[in-house]
């Protein structure tokens, strides 16, 4: 129980004080998600099986995701996917959060889950944090140097309850 908090701590930190390389990336994605989505475009419902289709290549002396062609597609799409809240913030609210593919209470790090099971979700608008399973709609962008080795982040987003 201890190592989960722990753990869970951890991610929050990290996430955290990942300042400046955050805010480069945001920026980068916010003017991506600008120009790729429409308000009226349907999303593509995605599952956790279909996101777990890339491979770590070494490249450069550093590894990064290299992505199926079927999720290279999807990058800056608007896409849908059923997980679990994993709160960045203190308060009820969340700007951001990360959506798991197994619940809150369960600890991702201790599993047999991995990387692929998490994905960063910047929101719109804050949304109340849920303990049960919500449906995240937004524009998906594929990370392959992310500097909290995050895979995947859906920016713009909102919660569907």
């Amino acid at each position: 129980m201890i190592n989960r908090m722990l753990s869970i701590l951890f991610l929050v930190f990290c996430l955290n004080t990942a300042g400046l390389a955050q805010k480069k990336q945001a920026d980068k994605a916010n003017n991506k998600s600008a120009e790729t989505s429409k308000k009226d475009q349907k999303p593509v419902r995605v599952t956790w099986n279909a996101l777990s289709k890339f491979d770590f290549v070494r490249e450069n002396g550093k590894y990064a995701p290299k992505f199926a062609e079927e999720i290279q597609k999807l990058d800056g799409k608007k896409v849908e996917i059923e997980g679990f809240m994993v709160p960045l913030e203190t308060s009820g609210k969340q700007t951001s959060f990360i959506l798991s593919k197994i619940p809150f209470s369960e600890c991702f790090f201790c599993g047999s889950d991995e990387i692929q099971t998490l994905i960063e979700v910047r929101l719109q608008k804050p949304a109340a944090f849920k303990l049960t399973s919500v449906v995240v709609s937004g524009a998906l962008e594929l990370l392959t140097d992310d500097p909290m080795g995050m895979v995947y982040r859906i920016n713009d987003a909102i919660v569907i309850f």
